[in-house]
């Protein structure tokens, strides 16, 4: 069994080149990103971008639980109860996230099953995003103090009506369907397609890349399996119960709601969860909507180093995956003890930012 934490595989075309398989190669943790996970996926693609004889590369996650759960949490935890707060972990990430956005030929992320934080930080920039019947998205954050990063800004505040706003108060799961909805993939399959993807990437003609690929890609997910949707389905619910400019009302509708299971379940999740990520999410949202992509992961780099800079995070993480009691203590009991000081000072980096050389 290998080591490395991404397997590489070159597939043999009918027009001699190849496509490129890069596998995340730790399914023990749900594919779960660390450092060297970050670094070896960032130089193979690299690799594969420098390759004249790659045509095409596909991402996708070991074993058949996940294409990736996540940041590993309880590393950054360590980071964070240490003094680093993740500066270099974390722009590693976010230059890796838009590697995958800016990658010079067609690039494919698989992603079946569990993809959370992290992963969907893999999944949301890439070219062609594809999702499937085991897809389960979700963007947890508010549980362990932290906040939708990985782009998070960006693509849930450009989701349909208030559902990017909801999926980052609640960290609600949603499926496939869900996902190409709200415009995190593009295409949903059934996961016993994938070969079938790969033997017909492996004869394309490759005379026109991106065309040939969006459609062999149309006609796999016209053929797949039907999958009603889980979030889609409430969506003037939604946007009633986040209507309000006001994060106070939404939180107050948050914490009194009961009906439908769906929200009623993602409303406990909200009313057990961070007080300063409910502000954060609020606050990324507002500021997101008309930022570039380069500059939401210059923003979102401090962000993520506040975060670990606060006692929060650390509390979460322990409550979640190591102590397991899920009880965490936050250090604010609601979202009106947290200070618009603190909040300005998420957004206001006084150190130089790793990510300025990120181009448009």
């Amino acid at each position: 069994m290998s080591d490395s934490v991404i397997l590489t595989s070159k597939l043999p075309t009918s027009t001699h080149t190849s496509v490129v398989e890069l596998t995340l190669n730790s399914a023990k943790t749900l594919n779960a990103l660390t450092q060297q996970m970050v670094e070896e996926l960032h130089q193979a693609l690299s690799l594969c971008e420098r390759d004249e004889s790659v045509v095409a590369v596909i991402i996708k996650g070991a074993g058949d639980r996940a294409l990736c759960a996540g940041g590993d949490i309880k590393h950054l935890r360590e980071l964070s109860l240490n003094g680093d707060q993740g500066r270099e972990f974390f722009a590693k990430e976010y230059a890796l996230d838009y590697a995958i956005h800016s990658f010079s030929k067609p690039l494919i992320v698989w992603g079946s099953g569990i993809v959370m934080g992290g992963g969907l930080g893999l999944l949301a920039e890439a070219p062609f995003r594809v999702v499937t019947n085991s897809t389960r998205i979700a963007m947890p954050e508010i549980t362990i103090g932290l906040y939708p990063d990985v782009g998070g800004s960006y693509f849930l505040s450009r989701a349909p009506g208030k559902l990017g706003l909801f999926m980052g108060l609640t960290g609600c799961s949603i499926n496939g369907t869900d996902a190409v909805g709200v415009g995190l993939a593009d295409y949903r399959l059934d996961d016993s397609q994938y070969a079938e993807l790969i033997e017909a990437m492996r004869l394309l003609s490759w005379e026109q890349p991106r065309r040939q690929l969006t459609e062999l890609l149309a006609q796999l997910a016209s053929a797949a399996s039907s999958l009603a949707p889980r979030l889609l389905a409430y969506r003037e619910d939604i946007d009633l119960l986040c209507a309000s400019n006001d994060i106070a009302a939404i939180d107050q509708a948050l914490s009194s709601y009961e009906g439908i299971e769906f929200i009623e379940s993602a409303a406990k999740k909200y009313r057990s969860g961070c007080p300063l990520t409910a502000c954060l999410v609020w606050e990324q949202m507002n500021r997101a909507g008309e930022m570039s992509l380069a500059d939401v992961f210059r923003m979102e780099w401090w962000m993520s180093v506040r975060c670990l800079q606060q006692p929060d995070f650390a509390e979460g993480v322990r409550a979640l995956v190591i102590d397991k009691d899920q009880s965490p203590t936050w250090q604010h009991a609601s979202i009106g003890e947290v200070s618009p000081t603190l909040i300005d000072s998420f957004f206001s980096c006084p150190e130089a930012n790793p990510l300025v050389q990120l181009a448009e």
